[in-house]
């Protein structure tokens, strides 16, 4: 199930009183945790608590007509946990198994084929269950074109940035720019394979100032989305990622200058007496309703439709954008 992925939170698979509330809490992921939320003699208890977990969710899901991707995030693959997580997992047919820690493609390779075995001896749809690895070493960063060409399955990669941080004696300081190579390798690969960019937990979940800051920056650099631990984050990140009405106002406006330009054999215009605009704004600020479901439309398809509207009226046609 495809669909936004905004803010995507964490829920401890053993912590069955939070997880009955996630369908109501805005989340456009919700990831039940087998890995660093459960200590080690609550594995077990834990994988059996997240089938019932997937199970609940997905009838919530249905019955409240929610728009909700249901992810379990295993055990690292280099472990001794991760084929009893699948083994155990797979049968409830999450939309998505998130593995930490992946170094290579190979682990990705057998995993999609444990998880095809899996899917044909519960009947299940073969390639149903998407693949979003994590990027939390040095070594799965360097190889990490290696690692989303690995299996058909992976529809996004995530960036574990305290783990990332622990491997590779990163130091944080304020704003954290020790991330940036790691952010940017991650997104523009992301990009190039034409699939979601998910960045990593703001830990510091009582500074809401920072961390709209922070999200803000990570939505310009391109990411979809990012992991969160608390559900006060989840606003933020959704207000962050979702255009507010003076942006689409400014959308229209840009769009009807942009229009009258053309008119005069120009492509470009002026703005605020000192700024060169032209079409690349318009595709970026597309690209920003399409990532937010505002539109329906490529940007192609946005560009021509505007222009049929033109030869009549230079008004930009608010019918092209979804309502909130």
């Amino acid at each position: 199930m495809a669909g936004l992925r905004h803010a995507c939170i964490f829920m401890s698979s053993n912590r069955p009183g939070f997880i009955m509330s996630a369908g109501i809490l805005g989340a456009n992921q919700v990831i039940l945790d087998l890995e660093n939320a459960v200590a080690f003699p609550k594995k077990s208890e834990a994988r059996h608590m997240a089938q019932q977990a997937v199970r609940y969710l997905t009838q919530q899901r249905e019955d409240l007509g929610l728009q909700m991707e249901i992810t379990v995030r295993i055990n690292a693959p280099s472990g001794p946990l991760v084929i009893m997580d699948l083994d155990g997992i797979v049968s409830t047919a999450p939309d998505v198994i998130r593995i930490p820690t992946v170094n290579t493609g190979k682990e990705v390779e057998w995993i999609d084929r444990h998880i095809s075995k899996l899917e044909s001896e519960y009947g299940l749809q073969p390639g149903k269950i998407k693949l979003h690895p994590m990027i939390e070493t040095p070594r799965g960063l360097l190889n990490i074109r290696e690692i989303l060409s690995a299996s058909s399955r992976i529809d996004a990669v995530a960036i574990g940035g305290e783990d990332y941080a622990k491997n590779s004696a990163i130091t944080r300081t304020e704003g954290w720019p020790e991330m940036d190579y790691v952010r940017w390798t991650v997104v523009t690969t992301a990009q190039a394979y034409g699939i979601d960019a998910i960045d990593t937990v703001y830990m510091q979940y009582d500074d809401m100032e920072g961390f709209y800051e922070d999200t803000v920056r990570i939505r310009n650099m391109g990411f979809s989305g990012r992991a969160i631990m608390h559900p006060s984050q989840i606003k933020i990140v959704q207000n962050v990622f979702t255009p507010n009405e003076s942006e689409i106002n400014e959308l229209q406006s840009f769009f009807e200058k942009l229009s009258y330009s053309k008119q005069n054999g120009k492509n470009f215009w002026i703005s605020s007496g000192k700024t060169i605009e032209d079409e690349t704004f318009i595709f970026q600020q597309h690209r920003r309703l399409r990532r937010a479901g505002l539109t329906p439309y490529t940007f192609g398809q946005f560009i021509e439709r505007a222009a049929v509207l033109e030869e009549q009226d230079t008004r930009f046609d608010r019918s092209l954008i979804c309502k909130h």
